[in-house]
């Protein structure tokens, strides 16, 4: 192996290693980011005891509650700070976590994600299948109740 081909080699290693670490790097520094964020809404939903669910069709809105601890959890992990892209939310509803009569927060549903917006920050999660679920049973229960 002559030297030149020897230089081009090594600088190919190194620049292969300086690539993995600044991956590495972006990986962990959004990982932090989200970490953080989780643990900020953990903190704002700690005493979380009853969820307002609104529901939209047409010009109507539809609300009703629940204070079932594992509802609560279903809907809280819907709030972990992930930054899902191209979900093209429409708002079809809305969550709002309780402490007794306190607003504590507020997130938008739409039939495929969550949105919230923390510290001037708009944030996009893909909807969870069994928060789908629960939030379009209770739909289709508060409208089949009000044409009666």
């Amino acid at each position: 192996m002559n030297p030149e081909s020897f230089r081009d080699e090594a600088k190919n290693k190194k620049m292969k290693y300086i690539n993995i670490i600044t991956i590495l790097f972006l990986f962990s520094c959004s990982s932090s980011n989200q970490d953080e964020v989780k643990a900020i809404l953990d903190t704002k939903l700690k005493n979380c005891n009853k969820v307002i669910i609104e529901a939209y069709q047409n010009r109507d809105t539809f609300t009703t509650f629940t204070q079932d601890k594992s509802t609560i959890i279903t809907f809280k992990e819907l709030m972990n700070g992930r930054q899902d892209k191209k979900l093209g939310c429409t708002p079809k509803g809305s969550l709002i976590f309780m402490q007794n009569d306190s607003v504590l927060f507020k997130a938008t549903t739409s039939s495929n994600c969550t949105q919230y917006v923390l510290n001037g920050k708009k944030y996009q999660t893909r909807m969870t299948l069994r928060a789908g679920l629960l939030i379009e049973e209770v739909t289709e229960r508060l409208i089949k109740e009000r044409k009666k």
